[in-house]
């Protein structure tokens, strides 16, 4: 028990609440830091668009693809994907668009996508194929037909090139983060 004459020192002794309140800020910001930094480079990768085949993107963009939704939620018809490039061993990477997933029949002819056997509407962001291409392939297990946009110039071999192993796809692009003017978010 206390007693009456003794005095209460504060517990931080010499130091100021001001102190404090600085060593508070500090430890608040890093702790965000670390959060950020964790969603950016962990989460999330960045990539800078070299060259792009897909509408929404173009050379010079810097954009964020979620490397972790890929292994709980897969991948939809029209999503944009970074993806490693299989040519070289410099790390670079592409975007591309899910066309097709694996054990899907494939049949392009009229310069159309057809998916067991049903028209694939990409008029909003995709050109047609050549009208003379004539081919069809199923998807196999593992895999994806992952296309650029700009399909007028594909031939037969560029297109099975095309089906590309899940794990070479990095992940979903979620995020245009640079130019400034340019930025926007994809679910």
């Amino acid at each position: 028990m206390r007693k009456p004459n003794d005095a209460v020192r504060p517990r931080s002794g010499q130091r100021s609440t001001l102190q404090f309140h600085i060593i508070d800020w500090l430890t608040a910001v890093l702790i965000a830091a670390g959060a950020i930094a964790l969603l950016l480079f962990v989460v999330f990768t960045p990539i800078r668009v070299r060259s792009s085949g897909v509408s929404d993107f173009y050379n010079g963009d810097l954009v964020f693809a979620d490397r972790l939704s890929k292994y709980i939620f897969g991948f939809s018809r029209g999503d944009a994907v970074a993806v490693k490039n299989s040519s070289g061993s410099d790390g670079s990477r592409h975007i591309a668009r899910v066309v097709a997933a694996a054990g899907e029949n494939v049949v392009i002819a009229e310069g159309r996508v057809y998916i067991n056997g049903q028209l694939l509407d990409e008029s909003a962001y995709a050109d047609a194929f050549d009208s003379g291409l004539r081919m069809e392939f199923e998807i196999p297990d593992g895999s994806l037909l992952l296309l650029p946009d700009e399909r007028g110039g594909l031939g037969e071999r560029d297109v099975l090139s095309c089906v590309t192993a899940f794990d070479d796809i990095v992940g979903e692009v979620r995020l245009i983060a640079f130019p400034l003017k340019r930025i926007s978010f994809f679910s």
